[in-house]
């Protein structure tokens, strides 16, 4: 039996309402060292539910689900800060790298980390610092934001471009969100990108679109973004809180924040942001819904809510 080597999440999304991938990192290794551990957990598996596979020299930042526009099977995405993407499959598994990102190899301008990776009406998107935003065509990776792209400096190891943007969402390939620093949010709508007004100057860190027009962001200093490219967006909380959000999503007509000091919630009828699950949820890194289920990933824990109910699920190396 092979020993336990307890880990930190560092990323995860629902597969289906039981079956997740999560991104870790053994505890350990030295902070500074690249190493990514992936995990898949299948609820329905009770023998074995936990899988894994490891990623040397690669700090996995995001994660998603997606379907293969070439043949249309479902595939799982793994974003590394260097733009490195690992696509796997039941049987199968493959890499490539967008061009342009990250800072391991520069062919050309370098534009930075990369941050988050996500499916938008079929197509996979990713974004980064420096302006960053990529998409995955028949013919692989592009980039569809010139106008905001802003290099690093030569020999730099941190981009310090104007647009750094750390997370993104859409409604649609003509009607994409970005967000970044100093609370810059931008908007595509298939053609031009336009900034949008926003209430805050405070580091955004994450956004997402919910029904209807109604996009959300959130970030640094307790920050709470509502509203759209046409509106702008008005502050619900104004940054008076230390709290960093990180991580946001709607549920059952509410809105749940993340951040490394536990899970949120706003309180519409109060018009405040409050804690919930202090119990379980001691961080939140990532949120997301799916089958009817809200999962919160943190650094130690992963647990669930189906609306009535919170449960944390264990993993098997964690525990003492």
């Amino acid at each position: 039996m092979a020993l336990k080597e307890p880990v930190t999440f560092r990323a995860g999304c629902i597969i289906e309402r039981n079956y997740l991938y999560v991104a870790a990192k053994p505890n350990s290794l030295d902070s500074e060292e690249e190493y990514s551990r992936m995990f898949f957990y299948d609820g329905q598996n009770s023998s074995a539910p936990w899988v894994r596979h490891d990623l040397p020299n690669w700090t996995v930042v995001s994660v998603c689900v997606f379907k293969d526009m070439h043949d249309g099977t479902r595939k799982y995405a793994a974003l590394s800060k260097h733009g490195e993407i690992e696509y796997t499959w039941p049987g199968g598994s493959v890499i490539e790298t967008i061009d342009g990102a990250g800072l391991k190899e520069a062919h050309g301008p370098a534009y930075g980390y990369t941050s988050s990776i996500r499916e938008i009406d079929g197509v996979l998107h990713a974004c980064g610092t420096g302006g960053q935003v990529y998409r995955r065509g028949q013919d692989g990776w592009s980039h569809i934001a010139e106008s905001l792209k802003s290099p690093a400096g030569l020999g730099s190891t941190e981009a310090i471009g104007q647009h750094d943007f750390s997370d993104f969402d859409g409604f649609g390939l003509g009607d994409i969100y970005v967000a970044s620093g100093n609370g810059e949010i931008h908007h595509f709508d298939g053609k031009t990108w336009q900034r949008c007004q926003t209430a805050t100057t405070e580091i955004l860190t994450a956004i997402h679109c919910a029904d209807g027009n109604d996009v959300w962001a959130c970030g640094f200093n307790g920050v709470l973004l509502r509203g759209n490219s046409q509106d702008g967006f008005a502050a619900i909380s104004s940054g008076s809180d230390t709290a960093i959000f990180t991580t946001i999503t709607r549920f059952e007509n509410k809105t749940y924040i993340g951040s490394s000091e536990g899970l949120f919630v706003y309180d519409d009828q109060n018009d405040c942001v409050k804690r919930v699950a202090a119990d379980l949820a001691e961080t939140c890194l990532v949120l997301d819904v799916k089958d009817g289920v809200l999962w919160s990933f943190g650094y130690d824990d992963i647990v669930s809510f189906n609306g009535k109910t919170w449960v944390r699920l264990e993993h098997p190396d964690n525990v003492p």
